[in-house]
């Protein structure tokens, strides 16, 4: 027996590891965990774990948003806390996802090749058994020609040879070679039969159809949290509350597609463990009923290169040579009878068409023989089980650590946005100007306060009810300090000292006249006035002296 030197599937741990996951669907009983893709139940234990991430991520929207309501709610204090602690912890999560995200292009490309691989590879095994029944077909084609034509050869023997005897010698011999090319095409027939298999087809156009649209959508979903990162990075260096209210905004909706995606690609781990395991039992569910398992098994073992079909193609070709044989020895005993040109020219298609006969049963044993088969299923398995499930399980882990690394980052960023102030602007001033607007007189870090004293009024109020009220005093100037005059609409404070604490002297105010109380109101009638006087008598007026 002529052993192979095909290599053999190897099983890696992953698939042990993901085909231990639990096989539970969503009413919790037990399903089995051999691959199957008609199985409904089997089917619902996939998207029950894509349901667990999908469950998670609906918890954390909700925990998120009664944090940011908090948050936003709280009262505000006046005096803001420093944010480097949590700048710190934002570019440290920012990395951890800039470094997640590297790993999941890496995953997405190898998952990439290895889907690439197995299509090539199963398309390669779908044109060997194509050519294989092309073949077959071309076997058949030939046959029927023979067939057409030796039926001519055994009524010209029939026509032509008087003696009876030779005649029915010639014409058995005739039959033998038909009943030879017979059987070489039912041994083909058979290898038709076991070769010829239609699923392989659909999974292929179906893997082909989808894989481009999920590579896309992987890369997109990466591509958008690799930008919310950044944008992060930039508000957090920038202290932009804008840009960060974005990120929270966006990175919220972000955060539910990257959780779902990663149940996706844990229900997918698992559906790819459970074929790595044991792919030889799913092919065996999927192959024809009609296939015997010992044509699978020299298929998917290989142990010998001459295998499955080795005794039919020796009987094909055995039976090629005895009609070839029974067609010279036949036309040997009607060689005497001279039976011209037309003979002739059949003998001579006969020939050619046993030879291409021969030529196409060598091919199809070359051609059906288990090596190339059996290396493309081989090289189909490597490229789910040893680049695609690795790449899917790096893109499941990813997914989880991005999730809870935006998670952390969006809180962080809610927290600095409120955090940081407006940035203040700054103009140049007189400090010894006396009629700057002051603060309040509260207490500055070590610069002492004056006492409580009920005469101490603020300035600018004492200035602004003054001069509403139209007073036209000044403060009296300082000499060495001021090198203008007020204008003459600025008052004075109406106190006997007034302390600032961003002037480091007491002011001695001169206090103005106060206007006159008004009279007491009183609550009696007043008294009734006298009657006037009667008016006095006329004068007589005197007569002036002659």
């Amino acid at each position: 027996m002529l052993n192979s030197v095909i290599g053999q599937y190897e099983k890696l741990w992953l698939a042990d590891f993901f085909h231990r996951f639990p096989h539970v669907n969503f009413t919790w009983p037990w399903a089995d965990s051999h691959f199957s893709s008609v199985n409904i139940p089997y089917f619902h234990t996939l998207l029950f774990w894509t349901g667990v991430f999908v469950g998670w991520a609906v918890i954390i929207q909700l925990l998120m948003f009664l944090y940011i309501c908090c948050i936003c709610c709280k009262k505000k204090k006046k005096k803001h806390r420093e944010v480097k602690c949590i700048r710190c912890f934002m570019a440290i999560f920012i990395f951890v996802c800039a470094g997640s995200l590297a790993v999941g292009f890496y995953g997405n490309e190898e998952t990439n090749r290895g889907m690439t691989k197995f299509i090539t590879h199963l398309k390669s095994t779908t044109g060997t058994i194509r050519g294989s029944l092309s073949t077959i077909d071309t076997i058949d084609q030939l046959s029927t020609r023979i067939t057409h034509n030796v039926a001519e050869v055994k009524y010209i023997f029939h026509s032509s040879i008087k003696n009876k005897t030779v005649s029915r010698d010639a014409i058995e011999l005739i039959e033998k070679f038909v009943y030879n090319t017979k059987q070489m095409r039912d041994y083909c027939s058979f290898i038709r039969q076991q070769t010829e298999h239609n699923r392989l087809d659909t999974i292929s156009a179906l893997t082909t159809l989808v894989e481009p649209y999920r590579w896309i959508a992987t890369l997109s979903l990466f591509s958008v949290h690799a930008l919310i990162s950044l944008l992060l990075l930039i508000g957090m260096l920038t202290c932009s509350r804008c840009l960060l209210i974005f990120c929270v905004l966006f990175g919220c909706l972000a955060l539910m597609l990257i959780w779902i995606g990663g149940g996706l690609y844990l229900g997918t781990a698992v559906d790819f463990g459970d074929l790595c395991v044991n792919p030889d039992n799913y092919v065996k569910q999927q192959t024809s009923a009609n296939m015997e398992a010992k044509v699978l098994n020299a298929y998917l073992k290989c142990t010998d290169l001459r295998e499955p079909f080795a005794e039919k193609y020796n009987a094909a070709l055995s039976a090629i040579v005895r009609a070839n044989s029974t067609l010279s020895e036949a036309l040997y005993m009607a060689s005497p009878y001279n039976m011209g040109i037309k003979l002739r020219s059949l003998v001579r298609k006969i020939r050619l068409e046993v030879t291409a006969a021969v030529s196409n049963v060598s091919l199809l044993n070359q051609i059906s023989g288990c090596s190339f088969i059996h290396n493309n299923y081989i090289n189909a398995l490597n490229g789910i089980c040893h680049q695609s499930l690795i790449g899917v399980a790096f893109m499941s882990l990813v997914c989880g650590i991005v999730g809870v690394a935006l998670t952390i980052n969006i809180c962080l960023a809610t927290r600095a946005s409120i955090l940081f102030a407006k940035s203040l602007v700054y103009y140049p001033v007189d400090d010894t100007d006396p009629f700057l607007p002051r603060p309040p007189p509260y207490s500055y870090g070590t610069l002492p306060t004056a006492p409580n004293d009920p005469f101490q009024v603020d300035v600018r109020r004492s200035y602004l009810s003054e001069s509403v009220a139209g007073s036209e005093e000044t403060v009296p100037r300082r000499p060495g300090q001021y090198t203008e005059s007020p204008p003459p609409a600025y008052t004075t404070m109406q106190t006997e000292k007034h302390w600032d604490p961003l002037l480091p002297v007491i002011c001695e105010v001169v206090p103005s006249p106060s206007p006159p109380p008004p009279p007491p109101i009183s609550t009696t009638p007043p008294p009734t006035p006298p009657p006037p006087p009667p008016p006095p008598p006329p004068m007589p007026i005197p007569l002036p002296n002659p």
